[in-house]
C-alpha cells in the first residue's frame, strides 16, 4: 500500500458518503448540506494534526465585524477557546482561525459567487495577534471552498476565471477543491509558496531576476490542477504543511475591550 492510494480510496469513500446523503435527503436541502459538512469535518478531524481544531460558528474581529456563518473553521486548539463554547453557534475571535471552509454540494456559478463574497468579507477582517506564546509566522488566513461535484474541468476553470477576474490576490480563495477531481490554487497561499515571505532572501532573488515587476506580473496568480483521485492527498499535504509553518495563534483579549470604557475604580 502507498499513501497516495490510501487517500485515493478515502476520496472515493467521501464521494460515496455524499451520494448517500443525496439519496437520503433529496427533498431536504438544509439537512443534506449539514450532513455534507459533517463528512468534511470528520475527514479533517481524522487527518490534520490534533493541535488544530475543527468546528463551526461565527468569526468576530476586534472592530466588532463578523464573518458570515462559517460552515467549518480550523483553529489553534492549544491557545484558544470560543465564546459560547457549549453552543452549536460558537463565536470565534478571528485571530484564532487558520482557515474558513465553505462546503458546497455543486460547484456552479451561484455557489462560486456566494463563496467568493464570504471569502472577501473574511479576508478583510482586521487581525491583531497576541504575542503570547509568540506572534504567528504566517499572519494570513486561508479560505477554502470544498465542493462535492461540479461540471467538466474546462467549465469549472472558465466559471472560476469569470468569478475572480476583478479580485486582488488578498480577496481570492486559497483553495477550491472537488476531492476526486480538481484542485484550484490561488490567493495568498499561492503567493507565499511562489513568491516567498516579504523581504525574504528568496523573494529578493526573484525580484532581482525580474526587476520592477510585481508578483502578479511574474507568476500566474491562479493554477488549475486536474488531479483526479490524487486531489485530496495533494491538498491535504499542502494544507498541513502550511498549518505547521504558520505557527501558533491567539487573540489578545484586550483588543476586544470597549475603548474608553471605565471598568472600575482603584481603591
Amino acid at each position: 500500500m502507498t499513501v497516495d492510494r490510501y487517500f485515493a480510496e478515502i476520496a472515493s469513500e467521501i464521494k460515496r458518503e455524499s451520494d448517500k446523503v443525496k439519496i437520503g435527503f433529496s427533498t431536504h436541502t438544509l439537512s443534506a448540506g449539514e450532513n455534507r459538512e459533517d463528512i468534511v469535518r470528520d475527514f479533517l478531524k481524522n487527518y490534520i494534526p490534533k493541535a488544530y481544531g475543527v468546528d463551526t460558528g461565527l468569526i468576530l474581529s476586534s472592530e466588532g465585524e463578523f464573518s458570515n456563518q462559517a460552515d467549518l473553521v480550523i483553529f489553534d486548539q492549544l491557545y484558544n477557546t470560543p465564546l459560547y463554547p457549549t453552543s452549536t453557534n460558537k463565536l470565534w475571535f478571528v485571530e484564532s482561525i487558520y482557515a474558513l471552509i465553505e462546503v458546497k454540494t455543486h460547484l456552479n456559478p451561484d455557489s462560486l459567487n456566494d463563496s467568493i463574497e464570504k471569502c472577501k468579507k473574511f479576508k478583510k477582517l482586521k487581525r491583531n495577534y497576541s504575542t503570547v506564546p509568540n506572534l504567528p509566522t504566517i499572519t494570513d488566513s486561508l479560505f477554502i471552498l470544498w465542493a462535492f461535484n461540479g461540471p467538466s474541468e474546462d467549465t469549472i476553470k472558465q466559471n472560476i476565471l469569470n468569478s475572480v477576474k476583478d479580485l486582488d490576490v488578498e480577496e481570492q480563495p486559497d483553495f477550491i477543491i472537488i476531492p476526486d477531481k480538481i484542485l484550484v490554487w490561488s490567493g495568498t497561499h499561492r503567493r507565499l509558496a511562489k513568491f516567498g515571505m516579504p523581504n525574504s532572501p528568496y523573494q529578493a532573488q526573484i525580484l532581482e531576476a525580474h526587476p520592477g515587476k510585481s508578483y502578479e506580473e511574474i507568476f500566474d496568480t491562479i493554477k488549475f490542477l486536474a488531479l483526479g483521485e490524487n486531489t485530496l492527498f495533494i491538498w491535504l499535504m499542502w494544507l498541513t504543511s502550511w498549518l505547521k509553518a504558520a505557527g501558533n495563534r491567539s487573540a489578545p483579549l484586550e483588543s476586544y475591550l470597549d475603548q474608553g470604557k471605565i471598568y472600575g475604580i482603584k481603591l
